[in-house]
């Protein structure tokens, strides 16, 4: 029965083999003597690709070996970190150099991980009402942000496969920690909560984002997969089934392909512009921080002056009225002035706040919170 098996699953092999896999010690010595070996018995490698990847040494860059006393084995960090932890470690070095290891490195995986992670929660968690056929919008009805995000998500998956296909797996660490940190929880995520925790269910913007964070879920958590295979498809499993268990495997379910952005034209130019623009706002928000007049930018009120020979002045007023959302204040007017280029000041909203979506507005009650929702939240409730 053993010989059977065996040869059964000799069958199912090629020759050559897909890749060889050693350190860099075997140019001389297995890589050697399977070529010379091969190439008597067959006229051909035994290979089609090597991958060569140096050693794992210590905080002083020593080589950890066994020679030096029993190191520590892979199942004691598994045990402290977990599995998907130690594979996100691997991952993240470029394996052609030696590999260090040490717990402060491992320390910064385990952050890594958990934006990784709580990136998965974020969107699965505002999911939980989106029905793919029944809600989804049509890319050309999408909100300029939601194009934006997923024209972002197209560019990372063609990036990603070039770096998968290349065995570049730090490449692949490296885009994924940007685009989740930056693309996502700095920038998307967070201009999104105020829409997706505090519209109507159905509202057309709130779905629009679904759409998007639906597509952008889909194609993330299938790049993750090879890397950090528990936790993205326990993340499927959530998404797909809303059961912490299924029969399905995300693996099992392809690899995601780029495909050109559709929607509005010059809608990404717009919101590239306007995100710009967006950090030198948050320049002078952040003093008004220090300095102690607001906590967060939502108890700020944005003045911005614009004039006709700033080509950044059609963009803000055809995003008027999205514009306080972008920022994430409360309150924003737009001003013309005579000449230069477009400027904004800041100061602390003026009002009281409202109780539901938090912002502060002129026409609540002056009072830090007004016992009053306001008339955007009156109307959302009355939708739900």
């Amino acid at each position: 029965g053993g010989l059977a098996e065996a040869e059964g699953r000799a069958a199912e092999l090629r020759y050559p083999a897909d890749l060889y896999l050693e350190g860099s010690d075997q140019h001389r010595g297995w890589f050697q003597s399977s070529l010379w070996t091969s190439m008597v018995a067959a006229g051909q490698p035994p290979y089609r690709t090597i991958l060569t990847h140096g050693f794992v040494v210590g905080q002083d860059g020593r080589k950890i070996s066994k020679s030096d006393g029993k190191p520590q084995t892979a199942d004691t960090f598994i045990r402290k970190y977990g599995v998907d932890v130690i594979r996100l470690w691997v991952a993240s070095t470029d394996f052609r150099n030696d590999i260090p290891l040490s717990e402060e490195i491992l320390g910064h995986i385990a952050e890594t991980y958990r934006l990784f992670r709580n990136t998965l929660r974020f969107q699965v968690s505002n999911l939980f009402d989106f029905d793919l056929g029944r809600d989804a919008v049509p890319d050309h009805e999408l909100d300029p942000i939601d194009q934006w995000a997923l024209a972002k998500t197209e560019e990372l998956i063609r990036q990603v496969t070039e770096a998968f296909e290349r065995f570049e797996f730090h490449r692949v660490y490296q885009l994924c920690n940007q685009f989740c940190s930056v693309t996502l929880s700095s920038l998307y995520h967070d201009i999104l909560k105020d829409r997706l925790y505090t519209l109507a269910p159905d509202s057309h913007l709130r779905r629009s984002s679904q759409t998007a964070i639906h597509r952008i879920f889909d194609a993330l958590v299938r790049l993750l997969a090879p890397i950090i295979p528990f936790t993205c498809d326990e993340a499927w499993s959530y998404a797909r089934h809303g059961e912490e268990y299924a029969e399905d495997n995300v693996l099992l379910h392809g690899w995601p392909k780029a495909a050109p952005a559709t929607g509005q034209d010059g809608a990404l130019e717009d919101v590239e512009s306007l995100l710009q623009f967006r950090s030198q706002i948050y320049e002078k928000l952040e003093h008004l921080r220090k300095a102690g007049e607001i906590g967060k930018s939502l108890e700020a009120s944005v003045t911005i002056q614009t004039t006709d020979s700033d080509p950044l002045t059609p963009i803000l007023e055809r995003h008027r009225d999205g514009l306080a959302e972008i920022l994430i204040v409360s309150q924003l007017k737009l001003e013309r002035k005579t000449e230069g280029e477009a400027d904004a000041t800041v100061q602390p909203a003026r009002g009281g706040r409202c109780p539901r979506c938090w912002r502060t507005l002129e026409d609540l009650d002056d009072q830090t919170d007004s016992p009053h929702p306001c008339a955007r939240c009156n109307d959302a409730t009355e939708q739900s």
